[in-house]
């Protein structure tokens, strides 16, 4: 038996016994009315007689018999007793038989009632729990279950109310109705919300490699917090920790009782979304958080701007929407609030909700302006990569200071981007960071670990001194980690083909300090000294840029757009068989050969 239907049976049953109680209750009054010439229940017989069929017809098992556990078996034989019941009660009503209260009839109901409150603590238990538990976990629920919760929980508040049921039946029946009424919250909330989700959301935030161990702990440590190991002994180092205390201080401070925008900028590659992922997933972030939000609830949600990425990761309905996602995620009770429209379709069953640009950014206007909003919870966003937003990037900042000044002391906002002008002269009164002038004892420590985990720079180490390598890649670094990592890996290599102290350093010197340099120069290694199979496919990717919409030397009037990773996961099949995407069946399933390349 479905386990919502095995609510709407127990629900049939406790209706059928309240009434079946009260039918005996106003017989027994007509019938001494019958003697003493007046009635204290002046009911309608016939209204009675077709209350009693109607809850007859309602006792009937939709599953057969062959298709239920023992205890479904067990509830259904308690419906049939029901339903005889209530052919004793059309007779009961037709006679007007004096009741007896020691009669059989009497001491089947209580025994009904006892059975009743063994079977609704079986369903606390059973199939109908898990499920219930199911839905109140994922919100997931067919559109038959979805109605048959909404008629269950309404005949499951009905028979709360009821008298002639005993407390044991009646607890019975409010603690399913809890578990039934949050599975059908659970269920409303998720058909609102699915609209808004959508599947690379996440995938910056994800794809930002961690901090590594040690990296960025002064920003969120106690005051003179030392990264571990890491040699700071010069004096170079111990200016950096000052401006470090104190770029310490400054957000801490704006984390504890701050209010509007804090701004971290720097220059490509310092580590902006790194240290923003960082801050994120720290729960110290969210200890100092708390302290300001006390005693309101807490709620942060974050975006990660990508421009390589999908639209929807680089524009402003994007943003809309995974902000608006993670707030109601976590505060479902703002959904009819921000988006009652949908609310209400959600209720009345409709089939599919749909959410457009304009309703995302109308409920989330709702939100950070209603005041009666903040009388429980205060908002903070994290967002990453401003300067990757495609669009107008100062209406897009105007917008986010807008936010942040409609409700200063209950919504503030952490942001990163590049030093661009629009970004410096908006946010220039707002609290602030340069990272790439606060990473030098990070970036030092990020070198020594790496080579000091390499087995021939350990070698090379017992000949020549270590520090000079150091000093050199940290001093042409110049804040900027992927720099940085670039230059490591490049090392490491050269490190394998045993280049000596010397040749190291000469690599380091001629290498551009600027990563747009240093991209032209590895993009020019591969192809003058690569192997000539990557060669040939750093080739067929500049030539598949040709055929990109917008790009230069295409004709096309389809709008611009960027190549993506995924154009370039073909191109070994497209090299084989030019029209291999013809040759293959119709409706194929491309995910398993994405996620396995």
């Amino acid at each position: 038996m479905d386990p919502f239907v095995a609510v709407g049976l127990a629900s049939s049953i406790v209706a059928f016994l309240d009434f079946g109680f009260k039918v005996v209750k106003a017989a027994r009054a007509i019938q001494e009315s019958v003697t003493s010439g007046t009635t204290s229940q002046d009911e309608d017989l016939a209204f009675l007689s077709e209350k009693i069929k109607g809850l007859a017809i309602d006792l009937q098992p939709a599953t057969p018999e062959s298709q239920m556990t023992s205890d479904e078996v067990r509830l259904g034989e308690l419906a049939k007793t029901c339903t005889r019941l209530s052919d004793d009660l059309l007779k009961l009503i037709g006679k007007l038989q004096p009741a007896n209260p020691t009669s059989k009839r009497q001491l089947l109901r209580t025994a009904l009632r006892a059975q009743l409150h063994l079977q609704l603590s079986y369903m606390s238990k059973s199939e109908l729990q898990s499920r219930l538990d199911q839905v109140i976990t994922t919100g997931n629920c067919q559109q038959g279950e979805l109605a048959s919760l909404l008629r269950n929980v309404q005949a499951l508040q009905q028979g709360v109310t009821v008298t002639s049921l005993g407390p044991d039946v009646l607890d019975q029946l409010s603690s399913l109705l809890r578990s039934t009424t949050r599975a059908l919250d659970k269920t409303l909330q998720s058909r609102v919300m699915d609209p808004l989700y959508f599947k690379t959301m996440n995938n910056r935030f994800e794809e930002v490699e961690t901090a590594h161990e040690q990296t960025f702990n002064w920003i969120l440590g106690p005051s003179g917090n030392s990264p571990g190991s890491y040699d700071d002994s010069d004096s170079d180092n111990d200016s950096n920790s000052d401006s470090q205390e104190k770029a310490r201080a400054d957000f801490v401070t704006w984390l504890t009782e701050g209010h509007g925008i804090f701004h971290i900028t720097g220059k490509p590659g310092s580590g902006k979304s790194t240290l923003m992922k960082y801050l994120c997933q720290h729960p110290q972030t969210r200890s100092f958080l708390e302290t300001w939000a006390a005693p309101k609830q807490l709620i942060t949600a974050n975006f990660f701007f990508w421009k390589p990425g999908s639209p929807l990761q680089k524009s402003m309905n994007g943003l809309l929407r995974a902000l608006l996602y993670c707030l109601l995620e976590q505060a479902p009770d703002l959904i009819p609030t921000c988006l009652p429209v949908q609310w209400n379709a959600a209720h009345g069953h409709s089939e599919s909700i749909t959410l457009s640009t304009s309703d995302v950014q109308d409920a989330l206007d709702r939100l950070v302006t209603n005041p009666t909003v903040y009388q429980n919870h205060k908002f903070v966003f994290f967002i990453d990569g401003l300067d990757e937003f495609k669009g107008n990037h100062d209406l897009m900042t105007k917008r986010l200071l807008n936010w942040a000044s409609t409700s200063s002391t209950n919504l503030k906002i952490c942001v990163s981007s590049r030093e661009w002008l629009v970004f410096q002269q908006r946010l220039a009164h707002c609290p602030s960071m340069r990272l790439h002038d606060l990473t030098s004892r990070d970036i030092r420590g990020l070198i020594l670990a790496t080579l000091e985990a390499n087995e021939e720079f350990q070698e090379l180490s017992k000949t020549a001194r270590p520090d000079r390598l150091v000093d050199a890649l940290h001093f042409k670094s110049e804040g900027v980690f992927l720099w940085v990592t670039l230059v490591l890996r490049m090392i490491e290599q050269a490190l394998l083909t045993d280049d000596g102290m010397d040749d190291l350093l000469k690599k380091i010197q001629t290498t551009p300090a600027e990563l747009e340099c240093l991209y032209e120069q590895l993009f020019n290694s591969v192809l003058n000294e690569g192997h000539p199979i990557d060669q040939q496919f750093a080739l067929k990717i500049l030539r598949l840029l040709s055929f990109v919409p917008g790009s230069k030397g295409n004709g096309s009037s389809t709008p611009a757009r960027d190549l993506e990773l995924l154009d370039c996961l073909f191109l070994d099949d497209f090299d084989k068989n030019p029209r291999f995407a013809f040759s293959l069946p119709c409706g194929h399933d491309f995910k398993p050969d994405i996620e396995s390349r």
